[in-house]
């Protein structure tokens, strides 16, 4: 038995409909022709024996710490109740800050880099906006991979609080101090 909504076969008219008919039906014998009618380039695979496969395995590992840091330049601002609550400052209160991108390069010994884990003893991880400029993503911790290779280099954000305005130094650190990062990854090896 089969049950039909209208509406679903209104729906499907709709779409079939729209599709421009006057031309012949291509019929598609394998994905190889489908991605070609798509305009995409298809290439075949390599074929391998057996014998030709090399077993590889990821290997879990952590850094700590980091290789370089870059400033911005220091700013001044004030932060309204809730956020500074947040980051444990004091509403509305003049302070120092500026933004820290911290960076650590991996030694893979001529093994892939492989991201694959969170690291969620990081900073704060860095995206790139619709314009290509990196930005912050302040709701999650994690890194960015600037160049891929040996060594692979990786980047992160703190936010750094230098000092009241005109008062007290505070040195804090947001989320966490660079030498307390922690960048979690695979490297994938054929050991």
């Amino acid at each position: 038995m089969l049950f039909s909504c209208a509406n679903e076969d209104d729906n499907i008219k709709k779409h079939s409909t729209s599709v421009e008919s006057s031309s012949p039906i291509p019929i598609v014998g394998s994905f190889k022709e489908l991605y070609e009618l798509s305009g995409i380039k298809f290439e075949e695979p390599i074929q391998q024996s057996s014998d030709d496969i090399i077993p590889y395995k990821l290997q879990d590992y952590t850094a700590i710490g980091y290789t370089r840091i870059t400033e911005s330049r220091y700013m001044i601002t004030m932060f309204e109740p809730v956020f500074a609550d947040a980051i444990g400052l004091v509403p509305y209160t003049t302070y120092v800050y500026n933004w820290l991108f911290v960076e650590k390069d991996i030694n893979t010994n001529g093994a892939r880099f492989y991201r694959g884990k969170t690291s969620p003893k990081c900073g704060m991880t860095p995206v790139m906006s619709d314009d290509y400029q990196e930005i912050t993503d302040f709701l999650n911790r994690g890194y960015r991979i600037l160049d891929e290779g040996n060594p692979t280099i990786l980047r992160t954000h703190i936010f750094y609080v230098l000092s009241i305005y005109n008062g007290a130094q505070l040195n804090k650190y947001v989320p966490c101090l660079p030498e307390d990062l922690q960048w979690n990854y695979y490297l994938l090896t054929n050991d």
